[in-house]
């Protein structure tokens, strides 16, 4: 994963609950999270998994995978796109700057698009 640094390229990371489970990524239940749907999955530390990447490689190489159209069971207190905000807000109580957290909500995607589009 270090060979982004040297590249225009992006991880997005997914919100597939089973994928976030396999990789060790669950905790209790995050303070941001705020569950709303009973078919929610385990609670997931997402902006963790966010937080370890981009410490690995940089704010300007990491993007979000929602897989919103096809997951059954998003992670608890992400139960669509009008949850974005709490990982903003988590990002932000982390440290990150607003400008680190709008790449990572879509900047760096719009980017990596727009270079692939020329």
């Amino acid at each position: 994963m270090s060979v982004l640094r040297h590249s225009p390229g992006l991880r997005c990371l997914r919100f597939l609950v089973t994928f976030l489970v396999a990789l060790g990524i669950t905790a209790p239940a995050p303070a941001w999270a705020q569950k709303k749907k009973t078919d929610a999955g385990p609670p997931t530390d997402l902006p963790g998994h966010i937080d370890y990447v981009a410490k690995l490689v940089g704010a300007d190489y990491v993007g979000l995978g929602s897989d919103f159209d096809g997951i059954s069971a998003p992670p608890m207190g992400l139960d669509d796109v009008t949850y974005l905000p709490t990982i903003a807000r988590e990002l932000q109580r982390r440290g990150y700057s607003d400008d680190d957290i709008r790449k990572v909500l879509g900047g760096n995607f719009m980017r990596v698009f727009a270079a692939a589009c020329k």
